[in-house]
């Protein structure tokens, strides 16, 4: 898979002011993450957003004073959504889309838009975790994960007929936006909702967002493929960045 999201915070100035950075994981490993980020704010002020990119994450709060308060786990959200940006020190394990199905083990419809704690996920062994990244660096934390979880993913196999054809229609939208199917779209919104949080025509959108995303940056294109009209790219681009495309273009110029 060829798919690897942006995150507005990690453009431009924004990833400047922000305190945030994203590093890769090994090669034994980009089957199933995405990447690692890290978020270290002190005086940052206003909240900081976080848009839709059909990735699950597992987020740990590197201040937290009890293993309650920890971690948490993701799932995918269709729009935007805002964090506190004063005093974050945080870090995250970002999956590729589909993964978190596997490493749960069961459908992750019910996590669609929203978070839960880890702790209800025995398999996210977060007081081990905690031990091992808590007043670490970066670096550090980054060299744990590879090591950690090329043991956890070495137990998980991915032969699941409908998820692999499923992942390949994902691919397929977001690397040309075709949406042609071979069975029938309430079937393949049964797929997409179980594997990947959310329906098809939600996940497209996403791509669609994502892939304006890169067109703005690399290009200055705000009308980018994919959209019949401005005003329906305007909206859709305002409902999962927060801004117009104009004022993102000139946040990053």
């Amino acid at each position: 898979m060829n798919y690897f999201p942006i995150q507005i915070v990690n453009v431009g100035r924004m990833r400047e002011s922000s305190g945030y950075c994203e590093l890769l994981p090994s090669d034994a490993l980009k089957e199933f993450v995405m990447c690692y980020w890290f978020f270290n704010t002190t005086d940052l002020s206003g909240d900081i957003l976080v848009n839709p990119d059909c990735c699950a994450d597992i987020i740990f709060n590197l201040k937290a004073r009890n293993i309650n308060d920890f971690s948490e786990i993701t799932g995918t959200f269709s729009d935007k959504f805002y964090i506190p940006g004063n005093g974050i020190k945080a870090c995250g394990i970002r999956l590729k889309p589909g993964i978190t199905y596997h490493l749960i083990r069961e459908g992750i419809d019910s996590l669609s838009n929203t978070s839960v704690s880890s702790l209800n996920y025995p398999q996210i062994n977060c007081e081990f975790i905690a031990e091992n990244i808590i007043e670490k660096t970066s670096r550090q934390i980054k060299d744990f994960f590879d090591s950690y979880l090329s043991i956890v993913f070495r137990q998980i196999e991915i032969r699941e007929s409908k998820f692999i054809y499923s992942l390949n229609v994902f691919n397929t939208i977001a690397e040309s936006g075709s949406k042609d199917l071979l069975i029938s779209d309430k079937t393949m919104d049964r797929y997409f909702i179980k594997y990947f949080g959310l329906t098809r025509k939600k996940i497209s959108s996403v791509l669609r967002f994502q892939n304006s995303l890169r067109q703005i940056i690399n290009y200055g294109n705000i009308l980018p493929e994919g959209y019949y009209d401005q005003p329906h790219f305007i909206k859709d681009f305002k409902r999962c960045a927060g801004m117009t495309p104009g004022d993102f273009l000139k946040s990053i110029s």
